[in-house]
């Protein structure tokens, strides 16, 4: 007998790294050294996941203190999770500043909702915001990348003809 998870959403924080350190972020107060959640463990979650007979939409959402394109494993986590659970959904959040064109394919086949943290419209705003990044004197070189990666996304798509993934701005 299968036993059917209530929840529809669950989230599961692949990693906690970041290049930033935004003044709207309690990562600073984060007690755990930074790291990427292994393979093993990722694979154990979601074969537990699995067991428990999803059938419709379910949601694993990768977001936390960490930025998701920080993590090397990404793509083959998800694409592991959707062998699994076939009707998956995947959530995830980024500054964008990591999305680089060669991951466009990717992104497009296995997120299906991207929540962009961009808390900024211009290079001056954007410092104030993460002015304690890792590379505090590359603000307008990070606030160009990131904006130039979500235009150069949006323009794949349309390329492309692809609906995925639906991009929510957080300004």
């Amino acid at each position: 007998m299968t036993f059917q998870l209530k929840t529809k959403h669950i989230t599961i924080e692949t990693t906690n790294y970041c290049d930033y350190h935004c003044t709207i972020c309690p990562r600073e107060c984060y007690i755990l050294k930074p790291e990427i959640m292994t393979m093993k463990l990722w694979r154990r979650i979601i074969d537990d996941l699995a067991t428990h007979g999803y059938k419709d939409k379910f949601i694993i959402d990768t977001q936390g203190f960490g930025d998701p394109f920080t993590d090397k494993y990404l793509f083959e986590r998800l694409k592991y999770a959707k062998k699994k659970i076939p009707c998956v959904k995947f959530f995830t959040s980024s500054n964008c500043y990591r999305m680089e064109k060669e991951l466009y394919p990717l992104i497009t086949k296995y997120i299906d909702t991207l929540l962009i943290s961009l808390y900024a419209t211009t290079p001056k705003t954007y410092e104030m915001v993460h002015h304690k990044m890792t590379y505090p004197d590359y603000h307008e070189t990070f606030f160009r990348e990131a904006v130039t990666n979500i235009k150069c996304l949006i323009e794949y798509k349309k390329q492309h003809k692809l609906e995925k993934p639906w991009m929510i701005g957080q300004i």
